[in-house]
């Protein structure tokens, strides 16, 4: 069986800049080289082609996550012209091109939710299965920890309870006076309130970053 290491590199021309700032887009999760199965070797010029095409000279006008998914939109063009470019970095990844309405023109993985909702060509990309954020409530969070094994820490329950990010996750603990890597053997009903407000206090920091865009900062550690 052949394996395909599959790359989409983009140029994008920067103004009053003779050089060209290329962004590499793979569908993996953080953005990194994965090799894909069974896609032909013609099928991904002529996906290369049909990019080319339909996005060539159009100015990238934002880039945005879709929900809390694990789903990336660029967008290009404007108005009437635009084109959304959608990178989805789960299961064995996609990379779609739709209309400025969501149209699906090209993608690399045709592929269906339910029989009514079908991610192909001249189907609607279906927006509506973008996971969106969920407010935890006390009964949610009760639900959660009566499913959870003794093994298990309080870190891996949220991790995959909560939209959030590990770094947010750990905040929350620590903001509650717990230890991220306690397990349910010691865990004490009553600290379930002080999670709690941990928790929706982390909610408040979320939505603040969403609605007031804060700066990114790059940190590079030093080598042990």
């Amino acid at each position: 069986m052949c394996m395909i290491s599959i790359l989409a590199l983009i140029s994008l021309s920067l103004l009053n800049l003779t050089t060209n700032l290329f962004s590499l887009l793979s569908q993996e999760q953080e953005c990194i080289q994965q090799n894909l199965q069974e896609i032909n070797q013609i099928f991904l010029l002529f996906f290369s082609l049909k990019l080319r095409k339909l996005m060539k000279t159009k100015r990238l006008e934002k880039v945005q996550q879709m929900g809390v998914d694990r789903v990336i939109l660029l967008t290009f063009g404007s108005g009437l012209a635009t084109q959304h470019l959608i990178v989805e970095m789960y299961a064995q990844g996609n990379i779609i091109l739709t209309d400025g309405e969501y149209m699906i023109q090209a993608l690399l993985r045709p592929h269906k939710y339910s029989d009514d909702v079908i991610v192909a060509v001249g189907h609607k990309y279906p927006t509506q299965m973008i996971k969106s954020f969920q407010s935890m409530t006390t009964e949610k969070l009760t639900e959660i920890f009566a499913t959870v094994q003794k093994k298990d820490t309080l870190r891996s329950i949220l991790l995959r309870s909560l939209d959030f990010g590990p770094e947010l996750i750990e905040h929350c603990i620590l903001t509650a006076k717990l230890n991220p890597e306690l397990k349910m053997d010691d865990w004490k009903q009553d600290q379930m309130l002080d999670l709690f407000a941990a928790i929706k206090e982390g909610e408040s920091l979320y939505e603040t970053f969403i609605s007031e865009n804060p700066k990114g900062y790059i940190t590079i550690k030093e080598p042990k």
